[in-house]
């Protein structure tokens, strides 16, 4: 009696497990697949604050630190990732990088700050204005300013090079007086032109606007250059890129009425906004010139 009640025991056991096999195979499969979509990752890029920031500023590279990492897809760290609303290239922050690149790495430079963020906050979409926007021009412009965008040639590749949206441009003009024996005694004429050797000659540098805020630099790409290089009529020279300012409308006026008046330059800002003249650095060179007759 005790082993046929074994036996059907042991039977039924078996066709318990069979019957649990066949019926419910793939049982743990959908539950791994489940996990492995829990765990699903995403590469973000992350704008860190370096201190305190109140609205109204311009975001300059100083303001913020760049973080490329990956994270889960369910992680609250993905609200805050600037890789598609500012198009930041995350592959360019922590790899290698080429003077060419270096934009890319501080595209957010030049927004203006919507919000007061305490150090150590991130930046999102929603915190910043672009330059390029109408709301932008309305929130930082005050009355009399425009952004105006100088187009950069070859003489001056560098600035696009070294300079950075929230750094500051300075338009100098260099000018050539001559006191001039015939018609006007004591008169100083300024001529952009070469002077006969004969007339006294005095070079002068002036920093005719010495701080233009910095909102946006482009420099074109290869591409960009093909096209406008086709385009060119060969008499010009082609830009490389440009540089957006603002500017109080009283200094375009003062840009329109001297760039005819001698050589213009544009370079960074410097700490001294004094007139240079050519004697200052070389003091030599009048005596000099004056022994030679």
């Amino acid at each position: 009696m005790n082993r046929k009640f074994l036996i059907l025991f042991s039977l039924l056991i078996v066709a318990i497990g069979i019957s649990g096999i066949l019926l419910n195979p793939d049982k743990e499969i959908p539950e791994l697949l489940n996990q492995a979509e829990k765990r699903k990752e995403r590469n973000i890029v992350l704008a860190q604050t370096r201190h305190d920031l109140t609205a109204g500023r311009l975001i300059s590279k100083e303001d913020y630190s760049l973080q490329n990492i990956i994270v889960d897809e369910s992680s609250d760290l993905v609200k805050n990732d600037l890789s598609h609303g500012h198009r930041i290239d995350g592959d360019r922050i922590n790899g290698d990088r080429t003077d060419d690149d270096r934009t890319d790495d501080h595209r957010l430079d030049g927004h203006l700050l919507k919000n007061n963020i305490l150090a150590g906050s991130y930046l999102t979409d929603e915190m910043l204005i672009s330059p390029s926007s109408r709301e932008f021009s309305r929130l930082n412009l005050k009355h009399g300013e425009i952004i105006y965008k100088f187009y950069i040639t070859e003489k001056n590749e560098y600035l696009l090079k070294t300079l950075n949206p929230g750094d500051f441009l300075s338009f100098q003009l260099l000018t050539l007086e001559t006191n001039k024996t015939k018609g006007m005694e004591n008169g100083i004429a300024i001529d952009s032109k070469s002077m006969n050797s004969k007339q006294r000659q005095k070079y002068s540098l002036n920093n005719v606007i010495p701080d233009m805020p910095i909102l946006s630099i482009k420099t074109y790409s290869p591409e960009e250059l093909s096209v406008k290089n086709n385009k060119n009529n060969k008499t010009e020279e082609y830009s490389l890129g440009y540089i957006e300012v603002i500017m109080k409308i009283q200094d375009l006026e003062f840009i329109h009425t001297v760039e005819k008046a001698g050589e213009v330059f544009l370079t960074p800002k410097s700490g001294d906004h004094k007139r240079i003249d050519l004697d200052d650095i070389i003091p030599t060179l009048q005596t000099i010139r004056e022994l030679r007759g």
